[in-house]
């Protein structure tokens, strides 16, 4: 008991002895209150394995169990303004395979395949306006383009793949485009690059502009 006649309080009220404040007495702090224990019993633990309500509530890329990226691409519902449009997701595939992959063109494919989707409000999405769809590879080695852009000129229309999301108002519309390995397959000059695709959806019309750009993969 002698120690603790000799330990001061500082102003702040905390413990301290020759200007040091001593953590061990810290305990001693919180107890002081004889209620504060009860009180701390009192507060219920929270429940093992549960997620909270702010993550439930958050929507993931691509749900667990929903299939192939490309499934969920095509059944994801997107929120987006009435009068908006944008590309919501872009997977390289192996071709035939709806499964996303990193080497989209193993073990010895000349191509592969680009799951682009996108989502549009009730106004532009069976409008009818033009749009330009840009795709572009980018060499993350090489740090240069790796293919040549492939444009498409499309519009907000059936045609085009647009159809109302579940019972509506919004649209989605959902892409599959081939794109030829550079050398025809195994071995060719872009062989071990990684490369990252990104496509852009502009519409001078109802001004509408989006970009997205993929996980990168490997080509081997």
């Amino acid at each position: 008991m002698n120690h603790i006649r000799r330990v001061c309080r500082s102003l702040s009220g905390v413990p301290r002895r020759a200007g040091r404040l001593i953590a061990s007495a810290a305990p001693a702090v919180l107890w002081a209150d004889p209620t504060a224990a009860a009180r701390l019993e009192q507060v219920p633990a929270p429940a093992r394995g549960r997620v909270p309500a702010r993550l439930d509530q958050t929507a993931t890329r691509r749900a667990a169990g929903s299939g192939t990226p490309a499934d969920a691409a095509r059944t994801e519902t997107t929120a987006v303004n009435a009068n908006d449009a944008k590309l919501t997701d872009l997977t390289t595939n192996q071709a035939g395979n709806g499964a996303g992959s990193s080497a989209p063109n193993a073990p010895a494919a000349a191509s592969f395949e680009l799951v682009l989707a996108a989502v549009a409000g009730s106004n532009p999405g069976s409008c009818g306006a033009p749009y330009t769809l840009t795709i572009s590879a980018i060499d993350l080695i090489a740090v240069s383009q790796g293919w040549p852009t492939q444009t498409l000129h499309q519009s907000f229309a059936a045609a085009n793949g647009w159809k109302p999301s579940g019972s509506g108002p919004d649209y989605q519309c959902t892409h599959a485009v081939a794109v030829p390995v550079p050398g025809g397959g195994p071995g060719d000059p872009l062989a071990g690059h990684v490369l990252q695709c990104v496509a852009s959806l502009v519409s001078r019309g109802v001004q509408i502009v989006s970009i997205i750009r993929s996980d990168p993969f490997v080509l081997v």
